[in-house]
């Protein structure tokens, strides 16, 4: 009796497994690759633009290469990365430069960069 409810237990087992095994379904990983979109624009007519060189129809200027890039999610621009000076009575003032507030007079102190606080929603 003991086999016979052991043979029955171990059927049930490999049943349960190989059923769960076929539901597990595959995750497939595809990669993404990010690349430089390259478009040409005329230097006089901002909406005149091209994938591939030529000349604008409105000026005949040669059209101008500008890379895209489009994966930059970083702060990569000069202006970005300026350092910010505020005031600590007076939060609206604030600057590229040291100097003083224009309402109380208190020197400016460098404002820390925080990440990703600012854009909390």
């Amino acid at each position: 009796m003991k086999t016979k409810i052991s043979i029955v237990l171990m059927a049930f087992v490999l049943f349960s497994i190989s059923t769960a095994k076929a539901q597990q379904k595959e995750v497939k990983t595809t990669a993404h690759k990010h690349v430089e979109k390259v478009m040409y624009v005329c230097p006089m007519h901002a909406d005149i633009k091209s994938e591939k060189p030529g000349t604008c129809s409105i000026c005949k200027m040669d059209l101008k290469k500008m890379e895209l890039k489009t994966d930059s999610t970083k702060m990569k621009h000069k202006l970005m990365k300026q350092p910010v000076y505020s005031c600590p009575m007076h939060a609206d003032i604030k600057s590229n430069k040291p100097a003083n507030c224009s309402k109380c007079g208190m020197k400016l102190v460098l404002k820390k960069e925080t990440k990703d606080t600012d854009q909390k929603k």
